[in-house]
């Protein structure tokens, strides 16, 4: 059975995102510095990513419902760290 556009999108994704885990943790082992000079927080986008995928994908079948699911979640998340970071910069800026 051929796959269906959705399905080859996301198989594209995954392979293009582990490629890039994989060379950014290789240069990262090489190098004593960041390879990309990036600020730490992102390093959670793909963290971020693969988790509500995960989380969506143990909930449903579907590839449309999974990633509806998905990005729902990864907003949460994206929002619920913003609080946390507000946070402390609040704690930071009241010491």
């Amino acid at each position: 059975m051929p796959l269906q556009n959705d399905q080859q999108t996301v198989l594209f994704f995954f392979e293009k995102m582990s490629r890039l885990c994989l060379l950014n943790f290789t240069v990262g082992l090489l190098s004593e510095n960041d390879p990309m000079d990036l600020p730490q927080i992102f390093y959670a986008i793909p963290l971020i990513v693969v988790f509500s995928l995960v989380y969506a994908g143990t909930r449903h079948e579907l590839p449309e419902p999974i990633l509806r699911h998905a990005a729902k979640f990864a907003l949460g998340v994206t929002i619920f760290m913003v609080a946390i970071g507000c946070v402390f910069e609040l704690f930071k800026w009241v010491r």
